[in-house]
């Protein structure tokens, strides 16, 4: 019936209401991409399907061997597939799309290996493409893939012309090598900080960190830095710190998530953390911006384990299990 793509465009709320309409009529809906964008929009169209009038069969088809495993530890990643599986959303891992089939309107997904998938509408959720033609225009250093030069100032190459957010390029706050993160917080803290140096270059950004959450069924999944993996190979040699315990204390009261785990990953040479990641209750989110503020602030696994906090038996984990402090606690006894 219809290809949406947000890669290169914002999706505008007549293209939100397009797909509205297609999805009337649509049964068979193909995501492309499982990544944060990919994994919401299915997990939406799942639950439209079981509260309308028909239900839909949703796929999800992603390239590696996880969905968000670019941006979380393996581990939730696996808790998240399982939660889009019992909203019977299929998940196809380590397929490649090869093309879309169809005379005027999409009829199938073909993928890699041959295999074609019928489909009635398919939703492409595969990353986002800086718009640089007015910067190319007026000459301004620029590439299709990193976006519009700046400094960490958010200068072009013309000192007197500003640029912020997807367009702009972007560096590693951890390792600072160039970075494809593109997300509304970056883009917002971009903002100000150009806004400020307009009036006065005072202002620098630190680089792109990368913090996520998201809620998928029953899980909260947070992260915020790097995973294992992308540790691993930037050459990073890191101590890691566990902690799985209730967010309520005690555990029986309403709304517990009894296997609430932050994961947090540090330095093994500076001792610095340089990743976290949450699964469990609502409260993964503000957890993974304290992870967000210690990564950006280098501190280590004893200033963490010693941190102070607001504990409340309905909205937090005991004090003697608080989940950050927890497992930097665990990590500081490996150094």
């Amino acid at each position: 019936m219809a290809t949406f793509s947000r890669s290169a465009k914002t999706l505008h709320p007549a293209a939100l209401q397009q797909l509205y309409a297609a999805l009337e009529t649509a049964r068979k809906i193909i995501v492309i991409g499982g990544g944060f964008i990919g994994v919401e929009m299915a997990e939406q169209i799942s639950l439209m399907g079981k509260t309308g009038q028909h239900p839909f069969e949703v796929t999800i088809i992603e390239m590696l061997p996880h969905c968000l495993m670019l941006a979380c530890e393996e581990e939730f990643c696996v808790q998240a597939e399982d939660e889009l599986r019992r909203m019977d959303i299929n998940i196809m891992t380590n397929s490649r799309v090869e093309a879309l089939e169809g005379e005027k309107t999409v009829s199938a997904v073909k993928l890699a290996d041959g295999t074609s998938l019928p489909a009635d509408l398919v939703i492409i959720g595969i990353g986002a493409v800086a718009n640089i033609d007015l910067a190319v225009k007026m000459g301004l250093d620029a590439d299709p893939r990193g976006g519009i030069q700046v400094n960490e100032y958010m200068q072009t190459s013309d000192p007197d012309i500003y640029a912020a957010g997807d367009c702009a390029t972007k560096f590693s706050l951890i390792t600072g090598k160039p970075s494809g993160i593109r997300l509304a917080s970056v883009a917002c803290s971009e903002g100000m900080i150009a806004a400020s140096n307009i009036y006065g270059t005072t202002r620098k950004t630190m680089g792109a960190l990368g913090a996520f959450a998201t809620k998928i069924g029953n899980r909260s999944i947070a992260a915020a830095g790097l995973t294992t993996s992308a540790a691993a190979k930037e050459e990073i040699e890191v101590i890691i710190g566990e902690a799985t315990a209730p967010n309520r204390h005690p555990g029986g009261l309403p709304g517990c998530t009894m296997d609430m785990k932050v994961k947090l990953l540090f330095r093994k040479d500076t001792g610095a953390i340089v990743g976290g990641h949450v699964s469990g209750g609502e409260s993964a989110a503000d957890m993974v911006n304290i992870i967000a503020i210690a990564i950006q602030d280098k501190l280590n696994a004893e200033q963490l384990a010693t941190m102070q906090y607001a504990t409340h038996p309905m909205l937090t984990a005991s004090p003697l299990a608080y989940h950050v402090m927890l497992a930097a606690e665990n990590a500081a006894l490996q150094f």
